[in-house]
């Protein structure tokens, strides 16, 4: 008898959702910055990549980014991080962001111009606190 009530617990605990199994939020959160970090690497060296052979940007690559990114993020909602269907948003907000990076990094690279602008105060655009 014992033995069966021993099967039957180990049954209906195999037989449970993976939604048992979730993982915490700051967990989730937690691998999904490092998902983004990752694709924004990546990106960052498809950028790199055509300013060294002064071609134009391949599509290819950051489409490839992107496939990776959104497979990382599909896993993670699979593996019991809330379900929050955020994977595009969060490629597109990297995407736009490395190429800002690389526009900044191209604009303070050029000369300064011949005439003086006036003198503006110092910001830190891009610098805001998250609203948690």
């Amino acid at each position: 008898m014992r033995r069966a009530a021993l099967l039957a617990a180990a049954f209906l605990c195999a037989a449970m959702p993976a939604a048992a199994h979730r993982i915490p939020e700051g967990g989730c959160i937690q691998r999904k910055l490092a998902v983004v970090t990752q694709g924004s690497k990546l990106m960052g060296r498809c950028h790199a990549q055509a300013a060294r052979q002064t071609a134009p940007l391949d599509h290819g690559c950051l489409t490839r980014v992107a496939a990776r990114m959104k497979n990382g993020l599909a896993r993670l909602d699979r593996s019991g991080c809330a379900r929050t269907q955020d994977a595009d948003a969060l490629i597109s907000l990297t995407a736009e962001y490395v190429s800002a990076v690389r526009l900044a990094i191209a604009e303070s690279r050029k000369p300064a111009s011949a005439t003086p602008s006036p003198a503006a105060p110092p910001s830190t655009p891009g610098l805001t606190p998250a609203a948690d």
